[in-house]
């Protein structure tokens, strides 16, 4: 009887020795989630605080790019334009370069180029 009651203690002992790592286990796969979780929501803010910035940004360029000649000539180089950064380069009479960047960063968030040989024959024809 002896060994029996020994033999039971030391089964208990290692069925809580198990569930302890079992508890362990559980904690770092819980941590990790939670880590994982986190990322994720920092980088669904990121993705929507840019998808925002370069909705303005467009709004911004849309605006530019119904400008007439003399507006653009008047900003040639580099100039501010609400909340961007905007370079202007006239290619030829009629064509000009638009690029608005990012304020902070200093990076090009949108480039195009411009005619303006309609629009500027329908503005003289009024």
């Amino acid at each position: 009887m002896t060994s029996n009651k020994c033999c039971g203690r030391a089964r208990r002992g290692y069925a809580l020795l198990d569930a302890l790592i079992a508890l362990a286990i559980l904690s770092l796969v819980t941590a990790g989630m939670i880590a994982l979780l986190r990322q994720t929501v920092f980088s669904l803010e990121e993705m929507h605080r840019r998808d925002r910035v370069m909705r303005e940004a467009t709004t911004a360029m849309a605006s530019l790019i119904v400008r007439d000649g003399s507006w653009l000539d008047e900003h040639l180089g580099d100039s501010r334009y609400e909340a961007w950064d905007l370079h202007v380069e006239r290619q030829s009479a009629q064509v000009y370069d638009l690029t608005l960047k990012d304020t902070v960063h200093e990076s090009v968030l949108l480039e195009t180029a411009t005619y303006l040989g309609a629009t500027e024959q329908r503005h003289a024809d009024h």
